[in-house]
């Protein structure tokens, strides 16, 4: 039976990512906003609003936009225990990024 279960958890998590993928949500969108909500549910206070893991392409004369947390901060944030976030300042640090600015050094 345990072997059936994890063949299930299995399943849904990539039925789940496969619905993300078709919706149109870019991998490092996903993985930034995991991250968000992540730190959201371990940070007292930490709302979120100020970083912002939207993709823009770019054009001929303006940058692409990319999400404010890239997908080796987000994964280091999500692997982290909500104590090692408070306590490494991590929360600290995400609060503290600007809106438009770079959120490279939250997770360390």
């Amino acid at each position: 039976m345990h072997g059936r279960s994890n063949w299930r958890r299995g399943f849904t998590v990539v039925g789940i990512v496969g619905v993300v993928v078709a919706c149109g949500i870019r991998r490092d969108e996903y993985m930034c906003e995991n991250a968000v909500a992540r730190l959201q549910s371990c940070c007292k206070g930490f709302g979120g609003s100020n970083i912002d893991c939207t993709y823009e392409p770019g054009s001929c004369d303006k940058d692409p936009v990319l999400p404010q947390i890239d997908e080796t901060q987000a994964s280091c944030v999500v692997q982290q225990s909500c104590d090692s976030l408070v306590s490494s300042g991590a929360c600290g640090r995400a609060a503290a990024v600007i809106t438009g600015g770079s959120a490279s050094g939250v997770c360390r």
